[in-house]
């Protein structure tokens, strides 16, 4: 007869969720940089190796939590998108707003997805092709805005690259709290008035 206890160690009913549950855990509590498979394989219950069953190590495993948020990331634009205007200029809005609130509201994961070890995402072909899928909303915005004539001309994608960066920039202020010295001010009227400045700007370089 088999020995229950073993199997109960090295018999998961999902595995891999679990790995990447315990991972999301992990950071959440003492950064990427405290993240080993070791340590999930101990927090899962489950043998050293075991995780490697599913990840080949921990850029691998990094690599999948941040397609996972890129993915979050687009579905939650896409839906906010779906029900914005559709005047150009006020759906820039809405999806800077979003963005911002999807970073707030999803720190660990968002940490991930900007992690330096994970700079080069070509090495990575499902999270390369997520990021940019999301990343490419936002150009599609900005093109439907210049040829309306409401902003200034350019590579698109270049004027997407300034305005993720900005929003980048405050969603991270927010997460790593670095706002306590203005008051208490709701995320959505800091992210309105960023998104508000950052249009002001585009409009006047026409």
């Amino acid at each position: 007869m088999s020995n229950p206890k073993k199997q109960g160690r090295y018999h998961h009913g999902d595995l891999r969720q679990a790995v990447i549950d315990a991972a999301l855990q992990l950071i959440a509590e003492q950064g990427i940089e405290s993240l080993t498979l070791r340590e999930i394989a101990q927090r899962v219950g489950v043998s050293r190796m075991a995780p490697y069953r599913h990840f080949e190590n921990k850029a691998v495993l990094l690599a999948v939590l941040a397609q996972e948020g890129f993915q979050a990331l687009f579905v939650h634009i896409q839906a906010t998108l779906a029900k914005s205007s559709s005047q150009p200029l006020e759906r820039l809005q809405a999806l800077g707003v979003a963005y911002i609130f999807y970073a707030v509201e999803n720190p660990v994961h968002y940490r991930v997805m900007f992690d330096a070890s994970l700079s080069n995402r070509t090495l990575y072909p499902p999270l390369y092709e997520t990021a940019v899928k999301s990343f490419d909303c936002l150009v599609e915005v900005l093109i439907k805005c210049q040829n309306a004539g409401l902003i200034g001309g350019g590579d698109p994608k270049e004027l997407a690259q300034i305005n993720w960066s900005l929003c980048h920039g405050l969603a991270m202020l927010l997460i790593d709290q670095q706002f306590i010295t203005m008051g208490h001010a709701p995320v959505e009227e800091l992210a309105n008035t960023a998104l508000k400045t950052i249009i002001e700007g585009l409009k006047n370089s026409k």
